[in-house]
């Protein structure tokens, strides 16, 4: 399973994957997973320099998962990520409520593209209109 590193970038930026779980002095958000320097400059563009910091083995898990949905889907990630929030798929060990979670992930699909409407607004039928904001690494 390939994934580039604009992927990952946008993959970490994803809440059901690594959500917020505080904010730094600067207003920065800080989250579980991130990537650092192995030689500690934060300003290197070497890729061979850098690692995941703070992920697990239930990250792992959550992030293989996550992955294999975005690429059955054809979505975006961030559009992903908006349907797991709104439905509370959170792919934990739970397989009758996962199955669930993932068969109205499947009818929103359908919903979205019988009404023509994008992904977002077939959303906000189950959850508040999403004021969060994604940054666009394409």
């Amino acid at each position: 399973m390939d994934l580039s590193y604009k992927e990952l970038l946008t993959l970490l930026l994803c809440d059901s994957i690594n959500p917020v779980t505080g904010v730094d002095g600067s207003g920065n958000a800080i989250r579980a997973i991130s990537i650092v320097s192995i030689d500690g400059d934060n300003s290197s563009c070497e890729l061979d320099n850098l690692k995941l910091s703070g992920v697990t083995t239930t990250h792992l898990k959550k992030i293989h998962l996550f992955i294999r949905l975005w690429k059955k889907t054809g979505w975006t990630l961030f559009d992903l990520d908006r349907a797991c929030i709104a439905f509370g798929l959170d792919f934990g060990n739970n397989v009758v409520q996962n199955k669930s979670k993932l068969n109205n992930i499947a009818q929103t699909d359908v919903l979205a593209k019988q009404l023509r409407l994008p992904l977002e607004s077939i959303l906000a039928f189950w959850r508040s209109i999403s004021t969060r904001s994604y940054i666009d690494y394409f």
